[in-house]
């Protein structure tokens, strides 16, 4: 069993929660897959499921730079239809920030999504060498809360 002061888990979103059925008092998603199914089963009746999710402008200028992945069309609306049934929104709020990061901070930045192993190591350094330093780029999110759907 788990420690019984454990405060957060990470794991496999596809592989199963590590936790009991209505176990967890929040469940926190950000920029990764999730099984709606598996998150309703962990959540205790009274849980929330926070998701944060990249708009489109989220880190434009190192889209288009150094040719990160883009978001995909309508993210937000697809969410929202798997969670359905399972989940009834709550509330969504927009965040959005510049962030200036010098060269070491913005391949830190690339590193820790997808687009790193689409690139490959050289190709990201590459073009992380030819952009300013520091690079201003826009922080772009959307965090919506939801709460389980009542049996």
């Amino acid at each position: 069993g788990a420690h019984a002061r454990v405060g957060a888990v990470g794991c496999d979103a596809w592989a199963g929660q590590p936790a009991r059925d209505y176990a967890a008092g929040l469940a926190i998603n950000v920029f990764a897959p999730r099984d709606p199914a598996e998150l309703a089963r962990v959540l205790a009746p009274d849980g929330a499921l926070v998701v944060v999710m990249p708009n489109r402008e989220h880190l434009a200028e190192l889209v288009s730079a150094v040719g990160m992945l883009t978001v995909q069309e309508r993210k937000r609306e697809r969410l929202a239809g798997k969670l359905g049934g399972l989940f009834d929104p709550v509330r969504e709020t927009l965040v959005e920030r510049e962030l200036v990061l010098d060269h070491p901070a913005v391949a830190a930045l690339v590193a820790m999504g997808p687009s790193a192993r689409h690139l490959g190591e050289r190709g990201v350094e590459g073009k992380i060498g030819a952009v300013a330093d520091p690079l201003t780029v826009s922080l772009s999110v959307t965090v919506a809360s939801y709460r389980r759907t009542a049996a």
